[in-house]
């Protein structure tokens, strides 16, 4: 019987060690700082000792402790086992989905007559819309496009998801 209950956990272990703070695996993981220092903790209560040396400064502020870097080895092979089995789950023949937010206006007049082609260049792409003036964050993954125009000020970005939950941002 395998006991993952702790997975959330494991991963902002990981990712701290990795970035040797709370706030880079929060970037990485697109949570708070203080989540991530919650899960640690609630690893740290399960296990019963600390996993980190914590500093209040320097370039890394967290140092895994013996036990902890010799379990991250295995902890981050597993992690990758689990990023690749589901990849493999999903397989080929899962259709991506594209989630699109942008003005009524500027759906019914633009995009819903490019959206037929779109389907037929691209059938194993579903396109998802969010038709709202809203703005909203796309760091934070509420939608894949943002598509907005007229004499706003919106800043104009991309964000292209590589590795664990990373996002990068293009001007």
């Amino acid at each position: 019987m395998r006991f993952l209950t702790r997975l959330k956990s494991l991963q902002a272990l990981e990712a701290a060690a990795r970035h040797g703070s709370f706030v880079g695996a929060a970037a990485e993981l697109d949570v708070t700082p203080p989540a991530v220092g919650q899960l640690v903790r609630s690893l740290e209560d399960w296990v019963g000792y600390p996993l980190f040396r914590r500093t209040r400064s320097g370039a890394e502020r967290l140092t895994p402790v013996d036990e902890a870097r010799e379990a991250l080895e295995d902890i981050a092979q597993g992690l990758d086992k689990l990023e690749a089995g589901l990849r493999k789950l999903r397989g080929r023949k899962a259709r991506s989905v594209v989630v699109v937010t942008a003005s009524q206006a500027l759906v019914a007049n633009w995009l819903l007559t490019r959206l037929n082609d779109f389907a037929a260049e691209h059938p194993s792409i579903d396109v998802r819309l969010d038709v709202s003036d809203r703005v909203i964050d796309l760091a934070q993954g509420e939608a894949d496009i943002g598509i907005r125009c007229g004499l706003g000020s919106w800043r104009c970005e991309i964000h292209i998801p590589h590795g664990r939950g990373n996002h990068r941002r293009l001007p």
